[in-house]
């Protein structure tokens, strides 16, 4: 009988999201969990709630031990991110490809292994994020914008590290897109957020990266930041605001305002367009220029219009009824915008 591993289309699915058949894998991740199942003290093999429920917590511990190397492991991961993050920076998008694709699933002396570089790149975007200082930089974090991986895990990891306190973000980015998609959205959002604390310090990714992923920084490190403001009233200072707020979303700047501005005008003489149907094209490329901005996009610029018909498309769920009428109408909004 032949093997099903053996069926080439099967191979080139496995190629392409990373998955590898290594024989012998099942034993070998029970050998692993052994000694975490001794330590729940389980020993009694016919009680099968009391071993599904020793596996769970041990394959729990198991996955916790995989994503938090130490040492040199950690290092190694550490590395990773910085150079990712240099040759973004740099744009060398074809290095940072190479370096993510050559990381392998199995760590080795010199390389760390893909849950290594997810569990630590997620770590410390938690743990930025939660930083008081870093926290109004990171408010403009997003991925950046790149051919050789699609944005969205990134997107995704981002907004759920910076909307809510999700215990464990990674494992919910994986089971969404997989390994090797989550893999390129954590060195991705973790790019991103490099490039937004350096734009905030007025300094480059790599001091930035130096300073956040040296081997022996802190897991934590602050921004100089100002004192709080003195907040003034009619009878002059009487504190400082304890809880500013919180950073102000995405805005139109005055090209993009000019830009929507000069659309509708070129609206209004064109044949068969009336009063409303104007005021809506604006309405529309309003919240058009506003999403991109929100996504670290200029509309402005011709050579970001792919790149936004990429989120759109990554973005609208294609389950959803409404979906193609909704892209059809963002694709004729830019269609119209790019020659007008």
């Amino acid at each position: 009988m032949n093997d099903v591993f053996d069926d080439p289309e099967l191979q080139a699915f496995m190629k392409a999201n990373g998955i590898v058949h290594k024989p012998g894998m099942a034993a070998d991740l029970m050998k692993e969990l052994e000694p975490l199942l001794a330590d729940e003290g389980f020993d009694d093999l016919e009680d099968l709630d009391a071993l599904n429920a020793a596996m769970a917590r041990a394959v729990e511990r198991h996955n916790m031990e995989l994503s938090t190397p130490i040492g040199k492991h950690r290092e190694n991961a550490l590395e990773v991110l910085r150079r990712f993050a240099d040759a973004i920076a740099g744009g060398d998008e074809a290095a940072a490809h190479d370096l993510a694709e050559a990381i392998p699933i199995n760590e080795t002396k010199t390389i760390a292994a893909i849950s290594h570089v997810i569990g630590i790149g997620t770590g410390l975007l938690q743990e930025w994020f939660a930083d008081a200082d870093l926290a109004p930089a990171l408010a403009t974090a997003y991925a950046p914008k790149v051919y050789v991986f699609p944005r969205s895990a990134a997107r995704d990891l981002l907004l759920t590290i910076r909307d809510s306190d999700h215990p464990d973000p990674s494992h919910a980015l994986i089971v969404r897109y997989g390994g090797k998609a989550a893999l390129h959205g954590v060195l991705l959002a973790v790019a991103g957020a490099l490039q937004a604390i350096a734009d905030a310090e007025g300094s480059s990714v790599k001091e930035t990266s130096r300073a956040l992923l040296a081997p022996g920084a802190p897991q934590r490190r602050s921004v100089a930041s100002p004192p709080p403001a003195p907040r003034m009233s009619v009878f002059g200072v009487i504190g400082v605001e304890q809880n500013p707020p919180p950073p102000p979303g995405p805005r139109l700047t005055l090209g993009d305002r000019a830009a929507i501005r000069d659309f509708a005008a070129w609206l209004e003489g064109a044949p068969g367009v009336t009063a409303d149907g104007v005021t809506n094209a604006r309405k529309v490329m309003r919240t058009l220029f506003l999403q991109a901005r929100g996504d670290g996009l200029d509309l402005t610029d011709p050579a970001d219009i792919p790149f936004f018909v990429d989120m759109v498309h990554e973005t609208i769920d294609p389950g959803d009824p409404a979906a193609d009428d909704v892209i059809d109408m963002i694709i004729s909004s830019l269609d119209d915008y790019l020659h007008f």
